[in-house]
This record gives structure tokens, sequence and C-alpha cells, in this order.
């Protein structure tokens, strides 16, 4: 990535470039494994990014400059990081380490080369690839008039080139740059026709999206050095230009307001969703939190648990993720039962809600089970999947520690649905968390109550297929399994389909997952 460290640390560029070069250096990273070799890596940005997290990686680029400035910085680097890498100053084509790599990344790289170059660049990628091993690559789409660039590079041409020496395994369009992930398998894989059309359309209206960050940054250049104030003069600046027809009573609404596809996800969309949502809000009377509210859900939680479970009387019961403990609790009171809450937190009611049939135990079942397997007749966890970071190793730890023949009652909060981004009390309209990124969330709060660093909650992206794939494979047996929806926001989902349309309707309706699970018996053998 050509300047990506200053890039990457928001030391260039304007915002729009820095945030999109921070997606594409994550992106390339989440795709490194094992050896990693780094082609034309400039400032070492991605050598120092996967350093630290513990992968060996070598970068190889002629920039003196560049490389000069990169080992200038590595020194700053942490001691442990700065053993995973080297650096070299060489022509790739005439790198010969001696070694295969595991995976190999071209970050921003092959624009650079001129036809010729580049049918050689990725021969000799496919001959440093190790069996099994991935390359990695991001591309602009289109035309960039800068004046070392040598290959515009749309869907079709890249998967073109890539696919002389290398299948094809995924190809996506963000930020109006192109990512691919090959292999070398053989038969080649390649994407349809269909899939490279979608690309190139989606593509385009990035491309707007990046003149019109652009030009934001024009304009706030232009009102600094006039001494005039930077705010939403910028977003009324940038909606001068003309909108197509309202197709409905949203767009409309939109259109009243200046704003008109393809829009730019800033606050003052943000800002006008929330008014025009404020009389008919995605959850119109949020529950409360108090101890009474609190203890009110625990009771229903408990009519159900009791409804489904039947007599639980004498039963050894795990909640995972208790919170405060108000359900187990009332499980135990109730239920005649002895309750094990656990969380990754502790909290400040807990002494007085542990008794003898109720113990709270801080642990992450992810980590470190301090109960032995099938300790517990039934196992239940209410809204607590969706906030663990390894939801399917707590899975494991469930049906691991439940009895043969013991069942489980779960219920999580989905990614893609409209409530997921747990900010319903004050964002009023659905999906926010798929449309805003986390600074426009931040800008929101701070200007509405002076809250800073407010965010969507953190909710991992398993859906409901990922929970019922992991279900089935670890041999529970679901005895029911329902969702929880909201009405289909059809004018919404036409306004923001660039966005939306990315994932599976179905998946954008449900909210919750609701699963009664049952481990079989274990079969005595004759």
């Amino acid at each position: 990535m050509d300047r990506g460290f200053e890039l990457y640390m928001g030391h260039t560029g304007n915002a729009w470039s820095q945030n999109a070069a921070r997606r594409r250096a994550d992106w390339l990273c989440e795709q490194a494994r094992g050896r990693v070799l780094d082609v034309g890596c400039s400032q070492a940005l991605l050598p120092w990014l996967l350093g630290h997290r513990g992968l060996n990686v070598t970068g190889v680029d002629m920039d003196r400059e560049a490389l000069a400035w990169a080992t200038e910085k590595l020194a700053t680097a942490a001691p442990e990081a700065q053993a995973n890498i080297r650096l070299v100053r060489e022509d790739f084509l005439h790198f010969a380490p001696g070694e295969l790599f595991d995976t190999i990344v071209a970050g921003e790289y092959l624009e650079h080369l001129p036809d010729d170059m580049l049918d050689r660049h990725l021969a000799h990628m496919a001959e440093l690839l190790a069996p099994g091993g991935r390359l990695v690559v991001t591309v602009p789409l289109g035309l960039h008039p800068h004046p070392d660039h040598e290959q515009v590079f749309l869907p079709s041409s890249l998967a073109e080139k890539l696919g002389a020496y290398f299948s094809l395994l995924e190809m996506e369009v963000e930020d109006a740059y192109l990512r691919c992930l090959c292999d070398t398998s053989e038969p080649r894989r390649a994407p349809d026709a269909e899939l490279l059309a979608e690309l190139a359309e989606k593509g385009i209206i990035q491309i707007q999206r990046k003149a019109d960050a652009g030009k934001r940054a024009t304009k706030i250049a232009e009102l600094k050095e006039a001494g005039k104030s930077v705010g939403d003069e910028i977003a009324l600046y940038l909606r001068e230009r003309p909108a197509e027809m309202p197709r409905n009573a949203l767009a409309q609404k939109l259109a009243a307001r200046g704003l008109a596809a393809p829009f730019v996800y800033d606050r003052y969309l943000f800002q006008t969703l929330n008014e025009l949502y404020a009389e008919t809000p995605l959850v119109p009377q949020p529950r409360e939190i108090s101890p009474k509210s609190l203890f009110a859900q625990a009771d229903s939680r408990v009519d159900y648990l009791q409804k489904h479970f039947g007599d639980m009387t004498g039963a050894n019961c795990l909640e995972v993720g208790c919170g405060r403990g108000e359900t187990s609790v009332r499980l135990a009171e109730r239920g005649n039962c002895r309750v094990t809450g656990v969380d990754v937190n502790t909290y400040p009611e807990w002494p007085e809600r542990q008794s003898d049939s109720v113990r709270l135990v801080e642990v992450d079942l992810t980590e470190h089970a301090p109960f032995a397997p099938g300790s517990f007749d039934f196992i239940m966890s209410f809204a607590v999947l969706e906030h663990v970071q390894k939801p399917l190793a707590m899975l494991d730890a469930m049906f691991a520690l439940l009895k043969p023949g013991g069942q489980v009652y779960l219920t999580a909060n989905l990614y893609r649905g409209p409530m997921a981004s747990h900010r319903y009390r004050e964002v009023f309209f659905p999906w926010p968390h798929l449309l805003f990124d986390d600074d426009v969330f931040m800008r929101f709060y701070k200007d509405k109550d002076g809250r800073r660093g407010v965010t969507p909650a953190w909710v991992n992206k398993l859906t409901h297929l990922h929970y019922l794939n992991k279900v089935r494979e670890l041999g529970f047996e679901i005895l029911k399994c329902t969702y929880s929806t909201r009405p289909f926001n059809e004018d919404f989902y036409e306004c923001f389909a660039e966005k939306l349309g990315r994932y599976p309707r179905e998946d954008l309706e449900k909210d919750f997952i609701n699963l009664r699970l049952r481990k079989p018996e274990e079969r005595i053998l004759c």
C-alpha cells in the first residue's frame, strides 16, 4: 500500500480515504495465514500490523525512501513484533528467498505494473506460493488518474488477469476498491458473469461516494481558509446535485431535505432519518431498566422455562450470561432448583443474591470451565451469545456441560436484524449499524447529549444458519426453533438497497433466534 502507513495513521489524505485505507488494510490482514510475503510493501504497514499479530512476514519493495521510513518506524515496534518482520529492498522479479509462503499479499500493487510486467509478477507469485497457500489482492476500481498507475481494473479484467495463474475464491468491491482472495487449486475457479456485473454496478455507486468525499475535503479546506465554521454547511453543499425521481414515501421525504441516492452516510443523513422516524420508532416502548423491570423480565423467562422444561425440582441449572442475577434468583426460588449463573463480569448485586441455591461465578466458559462435564440438567442463555467473541466455542462448552437428556433454551440477537445496534432507545430507524460507521454514531451522541465514544453495541456476526448448523454439528436435537421479527420496512429497504441489499432479506427480517435443544441420551452398547 503506497504511503499506507501515513494514510492508516491519519497523517495524510482526508477522513474518507483514511477510513477506507484502514478497512482495506484490516481486511488484508484478516486473510493472512502462516508465513506471509507482502509484495510492494512500501512503508511496511502490513508487515507492522501482521508482525504485531504474531505472524512471520517478509516485505519486499524497491523504493529506498519508503523502506528507510519503514525501517525507522520498525525500530519503535514491540520487540516481539520486530522479530517477526523482515524487510528486503529488491526487484520482486529477482527475489529468490529459498522458501515458499502460505500467504502472498499484493495491496494496491498490481495497478502499478504494465501488461508485460504484470504477467511476470503474477507468475512469480504463483511460484512462491506454498501448496494450499493464498494470494490476497486489492486494487482500485476503474480509472484513478495517478501518473504511476499503468492498469485500469474492472471486475472482469482483474478476474481475467488473475485467472491465468490462480483460482479466484472470492471477489468483492468495497470503497471503490476490488478485493480478491485466490489460490492455486485445480480446476480453476472464476466468478460468473452475473457476479462481475453486480460488482461493477456496486463499484459505480462507490466511486460516486468517493467523489463526494473529495468534494467534502475540498469544501472543508475552503471554509477553513475563509475562517468559517465547518459543520452542516458541508453536508448541504454535497447535496447540490440533481436527484432522481423519488420512488416511495420515505424517498420523497428525504428528497425534501436534499437527500437522494447515492447517499453520503454522514451525520446529516443519520439525524434526518432519526427525525423522520421519531413518531414511528423501531421499538415504540423500550423496556425500562430498573430492578423492578429486570425482575419482571426474569419472572417472564421463568414462566417460559417452567412451561417447556416441566418440573425442575432438585435440578442443577446453568445460566450463561447471568448479568446481575435476576433470572438465576427467580428460577431458584420458583423452580425449587439449584442455579449457577456465570458471566465474564462481576456485579455489585452478586453478594446479596448468592444463597444455598444460587451461585454466581465470574468465568469465561470459552476459555475455562470450572465444572465437570455433564454437570447440569438444564442450561439457559437469554440475549447473551451475540456479545460473546467466540460463540461457537460457547456452544461447545454448553453441550459438554449438559447431561445426556438435558435441555437448553437460548435466545440470541442476530447481527443483521434491525435492532442489533442496541441503540433503539435513541436511534429510531432500523439497521443503523449496517448503514453508518462508528464515527457517525459518536458524533450523533456527542451532539445529542454530550456522551462521547458511543457506538453500536458489539455484536458478533453469526446468522441464524450459523447457529442451526453448529447445534446440529454438536448433535443437539432441535425441539423448537422460532424467530423474533418485526414488520419489514419496504420503503427503507428500497431506499438503502445499496447497503442492505448485500444481505439476504430473510436475515434482515430476523431480530432474535430462539432455540430449545435436547442432548441425546447416551447409547449403551450391548
